[in-house]
């Protein structure tokens, strides 16, 4: 079983000792639960990324005649699921590439499919992805197999606050909650795996997992992250220590 909980931090002191200690086996950080580090069995940084959505240009075979079919698939996370669309044409002789675009591209703009991205283009498909649902799959299922061109690729937004507040984290800690306009690093914290008895009476692993959101637009983050005896550094200093011998970590 894993436990799940996540706190935030917003604002940030300028003294770094006032945001993190690690004193007698224990870290303390600013709205997470004292940790004993020697129970800090794996730690995770992620950065927050603006992310770049992607642009899927569809070009419609030279073969004319016969059936140009799209799936169009995309797991859009304001409804915390994959939608897919096929779009269908039976071209003829009269048919050219722009008809057959234009055909598409009515079909996506005639129905409420949820898809999270804005068609486009003449003799071809542009479909651009909206953030922060940056990825497409499109494939070609009719006899007249389209190709398709993605440039740029999409990257993946995250630690977007928007995108984090409709995320299902785990149980969050005090009362500071996710500010929807302000982008987030996030330390994951992974400790005290522990056997324990299911109600079955079976051994079940025991995780516990805690996620700490921290606000990068504060004048203070760089400090926070990446200055000297920054939390990172620390992290980094745990990671590569002998928790049997505690006392050779040596920052703060």
């Amino acid at each position: 079983m894993v436990s799940n909980t996540y706190s935030v931090l917003n604002a940030l002191s300028a003294t770094p000792a006032n945001n993190y200690t690690l004193s007698d086996h224990i870290l303390s950080v600013t709205s997470c639960p004292p940790m004993d580090f020697r129970k800090i069995e794996t730690s995770k940084y992620t950065a927050a990324a603006a992310g770049t959505p992607g642009v899927y240009t569809v070009t419609p075979s030279a073969t004319i005649v016969g059936t140009h079919n799209l799936a169009i698939s995309q797991f859009v996370k304001a409804l915390g699921k994959v939608v897919t669309v096929t779009l269908q044409y039976t071209a003829i002789a009269t048919d050219n590439a722009t008809s057959i675009c234009n055909a598409w591209r009515a079909q996506l703009a005639a129905g409420n499919w949820g898809l999270s991205l804005v068609a486009s283009g003449t003799a071809t498909l542009v479909l651009t992805t909206t953030a922060p649902n940056n990825f497409l799959s499109v494939t070609s299922t009719g006899t007249n197999a389209a190709t398709t061109v993605v440039s740029p690729s999409p990257v993946a937004r995250v630690g977007n606050g928007s995108d984090l507040s409709i995320t299902a984290l785990g149980d969050l800690l005090g009362t500071t909650a996710i500010v929807t306009t302000n982008n987030y690093a996030a330390y994951e914290f992974v400790y005290g795996s522990t056997q324990e008895k299911s109600t079955a009476g079976e051994n079940a692993l025991q995780i516990s997992k805690h996620i700490l959101l921290v606000n990068t637009g504060d004048a203070n983050f760089a400090a926070f992250s990446s200055g000297v005896n920054s939390l990172n550094q620390i992290l980094a200093a745990l990671s590569t220590t002998n928790v049997a011998n505690p006392e050779t970590v040596s920052v703060l």
